[in-house]
């Protein structure tokens, strides 16, 4: 799909060189870039992409902020991008005009963008005019990218955009079993439609509110705890939607409110069940020790 240089992203640095590896050994020529590599060898990687001595780069988070990379003609998300503005930064990369006239390439003329996830719908991303409204958007992430790397602030490591990744997941997974198990109750105001709202910033009372609920992680199920007390202490690394999605767990989630679902329905479930049962994946203790870094920064920045 799509011809030309094109990237691919990737869930940690081991994955990103075994799926290079795989990739040259189908006969698709690709080379793992990452931080651990130094300036010129990433530098010297960019450059055989673009000329075409390989046909694509797979990388974690570098090529997600900061770079402009007009000549990109493709772009494959195998990694699930949680946060808004790092997945405006990822498209951002393909739908540029090359100004380069003798590109070996030709013309660019489109940009494609290889979807399993299928995150433009879950963006919101599904007319022409969304789409170029969130490229307007991600111009001006990148904008403000630069102002902030020109002072003190910093661009998240790899290892942090993963690790909040899947705190997120992990969240996300978690209010989706309560849910199903009727401790939450999904809310029937937002069941139904396109829910937008869900992308937007986090609010100063959801905030506020998730600081007022903390104390019910102590609740929480020991092995589901450490990753709950990390999320509210990083508030500002969740939109919106996931904001709502903390305090449902948090609030539904507690030792009350689930007793007096369980006592009702005469059984008693409790989260390492559903977890043995259903597999959610447990964030581990350097995940969440990163995770937490990278939040701060973001939440020091808001």
């Amino acid at each position: 799909h799509g011809a030309g240089p094109g990237i691919v992203s990737a869930n940690s640095i081991e994955d990103a060189e075994a799926y290079a590896a795989m990739l040259t050994d189908e006969g698709f020529a690709a080379e793992a870039i990452h931080s651990k590599q130094g300036k010129r060898q990433r530098a010297a990687a960019l450059e055989r992409l673009r000329t075409g001595e390989i046909r694509a780069l797979v990388h974690v988070a570098l090529l997600a902020e900061g770079v402009d990379l007009p000549w990109l003609r493709w772009i494959c998300l195998r990694r699930k991008v949680q946060a808004r503005v790092r997945f405006l930064q990822e498209i951002g990369r393909v739908f540029r005009v090359d100004p380069d006239a003798d590109s070996p390439w030709g013309p660019k003329t489109e940009g494609v963008v290889l979807d399993p996830h299928l995150l433009l719908g879950q963006y919101g991303l599904v007319t022409l005019e969304a789409i170029g409204e969130a490229l307007e958007e991600a111009a001006a992430i990148d904008a403000e990218e630069v102002e902030r790397n020109a002072g003190e602030a910093r661009p998240l490591k790899e290892d942090e955009v993963i690790a909040l990744d899947q705190l997120r997941s992990y969240l996300a997974d978690l209010h989706a079993e309560l849910t199903f198990e009727g401790i939450i109750k999904a809310s029937e105001r937002y069941a139904t439609g396109y829910q937008g709202w869900r992308l937007a910033e986090i609010s100063e009372k959801q905030v506020k509110a998730i600081k007022r609920a903390s104390w019910a992680t102590c609740h929480a199920e020991e092995e589901y705890r450490p990753a709950l007390q990390q999320l509210v202490k990083i508030p500002y690394a969740l939109n919106k939607g996931e904001a709502s999605d903390l305090l449902d767990v948090l609030w539904g989630g507690s030792r009350w409110a689930r007793t007096y679902i369980d006592n009702a329905r005469g059984r008693y479930r409790n989260h390492v069940q559903w977890h043995l049962r259903r597999g959610i994946p447990i964030p581990t203790a350097k995940t969440i020790k990163t995770a937490g870094k990278g939040g701060r920064k973001l939440g020091s920045e808001a």
